[in-house]
């Protein structure tokens, strides 16, 4: 059992750390810049980042690169929440190693066969590569299937890929690859769950996670079935049995659905069915995410729960960063990058 006191000060820590997140001047302000580099010195003075984003230099960027250079302040802040998780017995800093692990190792696979900049190894925070089961640096220079099934060797890593691939990685099979990323993160979360947290606190956090989880899948089902006319076996590969709020019957007739109008229809006799409100369902899916998070982060007062928030809020933060950024350097105007800001 947890101390209280333990458990409080996880609490405090991570809520006094989101405190120190964008305001919403801050995101009017970076959305009305005009070059990434004015981006770049806005965040670095004025922000949180500027740590993250000392030596980093806009002048020939690229998102990518901008985007893990942004993260570093989320695993070093993580960092400081892991030992005061460690001292209070918490399992769920494992789970945040295990979906780090998951980042890089997708990261790699979207850009099999290319080059990655050396920096980027050297950006991940050493106590991060202590505790991962990964060699980051020998993932980050396969540049084949084989090279990176071998460095998945030994780890529990390498039974996310079966048999059938290994001798090769079809790109087109990437998002499967995610799907199975997820399902794995989410069993190494459930056990985290049910570990750190009470009853009543467990019921809580998984209805957090779970409707997260939903957005993203019928997300996912969605663009599927509007741009492939997938069978159902394959639409199942998306879809978490053990990790939803909707019923068997729901779940059922959604991967039933022949055409994407009809999906939106099962959609709507759902709480999820506001996500199709708007102009776009990917937006409108992460703008419901962040105002759950938001919520439960002002009003909960469990451990677990609070440190779960204050990750998936921050990461939040740094794609609205990354897109503002993006927008910025593409020359889009204030009102279209507006669009793409989800905290807010």
């Amino acid at each position: 059992m947890k101390a209280p006191g333990q458990s409080n000060s996880v609490t405090v820590k991570a809520k006094a750390m989101y405190a120190d997140r964008l305001t919403r001047e801050d995101y009017a302000a970076l959305s009305s810049l005009t070059t990434a580099a004015e981006v770049t010195d806005y965040l670095k003075t004025r922000t949180g980042y500027a740590a993250a984003l000392n030596a980093f230099s806009a002048s020939a960027p690229y998102r990518g690169q901008f985007t893990a250079v942004l993260r570093t302040r989320l695993i070093r802040e993580m960092q400081t929440l892991f030992r005061y998780e460690k001292a209070a017995g918490l399992e769920l800093y494992r789970y945040f190693i295990t979906y780090h692990d998951c980042v890089q190792l997708l990261r790699r696979l979207r850009t099999l066969g290319e080059e990655i900049d050396e920096e980027y190894v050297a950006l991940m925070p050493a106590r991060y590569e202590k505790l991962s089961a990964l060699d980051l640096v020998q993932l980050m220079k396969a540049q084949t299937w084989p090279e990176v099934m071998d460095c998945l060797a030994g780890t529990e890593y390498r039974s996310l890929f079966g048999a059938a691939q290994k001798d090769g990685f079809i790109r087109e099979n990437l998002v499967f690859a995610e799907a199975d990323v997820l399902a794995f993160c989410n069993r190494s979360l459930l056990k985290a769950i049910r570990k750190d947290c009470s009853r009543k606190q467990a019921a809580e956090m998984l209805e957090l996670v779970e409707y997260e989880n939903d957005l993203h899948m019928l997300l996912s089902l969605y663009r599927i079935k509007r741009l492939t006319d997938a069978d159902e076996a394959t639409l199942r590969r998306f879809v978490q049995p053990d990790f939803t709020r909707l019923s068997p019957n729901r779940l059922q007739a959604l991967l039933a659905a022949q055409t994407a109008e009809e999906f939106v229809k099962c959609v709507e006799q759902t709480p999820y069915a506001p996500m199709f409100h708007g102009e776009d369902a990917g937006a409108s899916a992460l703008r419901m995410i962040a105002v759950r998070l938001q919520k439960a982060m002002r009003y909960s007062q469990s451990a677990a729960q609070t440190l779960w928030c204050f990750f998936k809020l921050r990461e939040l933060e740094i794609n609205d960063i990354s897109n503002i950024f993006e927008g910025v350097r593409c020359q889009a105007s204030p009102e279209e990058i507006r669009r793409y800001i989800y905290c807010v």
